[in-house]
């Protein structure tokens, strides 16, 4: 993916690691272009065939008008951006340098960013570091600011600072297909600031006891939580969505509602862990098979009914009687059609505005996962039902 490509989607806050079931949204036109967001996806098949499969749904645009400061300010220039992340590093080489001013992002309310390749004589890392304002008040709904189910223990590590800052630093495998591995560190401040900075290495994934990138996990940390992205904030100072434009269900409710909606002879049983608002994930058996479904429910205020529709295959939605768009997906492992169905996924847009997802996957290790076909315990059509059941609404 070309280093333009790496900061467009930082810039879009594609931030596939944090507990955002709202994330198709964030991604313009990924269903119509076709084109796989194939970085950060988490070692746990649970949270890899999700980000996955949610990526290949409807994954559109929709973003509020305003809800950024006036690019007039000068001082948060593309020069900025690139001169501060290169004061940051440590010592190296940096090439391939990609940057946005304030302004230049091309979307309301996301902040500048850079995209570069460092290299402090270990080999090349690709760096992308991101900025965006988030809404008040930062909680369990806040994207990136909690380790959840799917962070295996090394997986995620989560600080907080005297001032309140909470960092969160995760590391994703990446699929066979085009090994490797990213880190990625995340600041946010109690006044809403967040800077993400990623780090991905290709090749081999490194052996455990080191990074195997030219940047360490502590310099990371650094970069994010520095004084000197200040005047990015004095200029961002509304985030890109109202803290009410998305509410995620209660991890109870989603497990809860999704048992009841089961056909006879599915039994069902909750993994072990902690699941942040807006999603839970369930342990299907029946006919004598077993298939791990994961689930998202939100109520969402921002896409639209057109939005969401925009660009699917008119083979993969249904519209019930009652107002709601079903989409379907068979997800591979890099939108290749030659590739096995790793996943089913649908996803469903209520009239009142309730957005669904579930997505079946056979059970195994991220990118171990084994086709889902023959191995499923529920059919498409019963995801269709499942997903679109008012149960969901109210």
């Amino acid at each position: 993916m070309p280093y333009e490509d790496d900061l467009t989607d930082a810039l879009r806050g594609a931030a596939d690691l944090a507990p955002q079931p709202h994330l198709p949204a964030f991604v313009a036109g990924a269903a119509a272009r076709g084109r796989a967001i194939r970085r950060r996806r988490r070692v746990a098949v649970s949270a890899a065939s999700t980000a996955v499969a949610l990526f290949a749904l409807t994954a559109v645009a929709v973003f509020p008008r305003g809800g950024t400061a006036p690019a007039a300010d000068q001082r948060v220039s593309r020069a900025f951006m690139e001169r501060t992340v290169r004061a940051l590093l440590p010592s190296g080489t940096v090439s391939d340098v990609h940057a946005a001013g304030l302004g230049e992002a091309g979307r309301p309310g996301v902040g500048p960013g850079v995209a570069l390749v460092f290299d402090d004589g270990h080999g090349p890392t690709r760096l992308t570091l991101s900025t965006e304002r988030m809404a008040l008040p930062i909680d369990a709904d806040t994207p990136g600011a909690e380790c959840v189910t799917g962070d295996q223990p090394g997986e995620c590590e989560r600080t907080v600072r005297p001032d309140g800052t909470i960092v969160l630093v995760k590391q994703a495998t990446e699929r066979q297909e085009q090994p490797g591995r990213t880190w990625t560190a995340f600041a946010t401040g109690p006044d809403g600031r967040r800077i993400r900075l990623d780090a991905t290495v290709r090749g081999p994934v490194p052996e455990a006891g080191g990074t195997g990138v030219s940047i360490t996990v502590p310099q990371m940390v650094d970069v994010v939580t520095s004084s000197a992205w200040g005047p990015v904030f004095e200029a961002l100072v509304t985030p890109q969505y109202p803290k009410t434009a998305f509410s995620g269900l209660p991890a109870d409710r989603i497990a809860g509602t999704a048992v009841t909606l089961l056909p006879a002879g599915v039994t069902a049983a909750v993994p072990e862990g902690r699941f942040g608002n807006g999603q839970s994930q369930l342990t299907l058996t029946g006919a004598g098979r077993t298939a791990l479904l994961t689930l998202t429910a939100q109520r969402d205020g921002v896409i639209t009914r057109e939005a969401f529709e925009s660009g699917v295959d008119p083979g993969s939605l249904v519209r019930t009687a009652d107002g709601t768009s079903v989409v379907t997906r068979e997800v591979r492992g890099d939108s290749d059609e030659s590739l096995p169905v790793l996943s089913w996924a649908v996803e469903a847009l209520h009239p009142d505005g309730t957005r669904v997802s579930v997505v079946q996957t056979a059970p195994g290790v991220w990118p171990d996962v084994p086709p889902l076909p023959g191995r499923e315990v529920l059919t498409k059509e019963q995801l269709v039902t499942l997903a679109a059941s008012p149960s969901w609404r109210g």
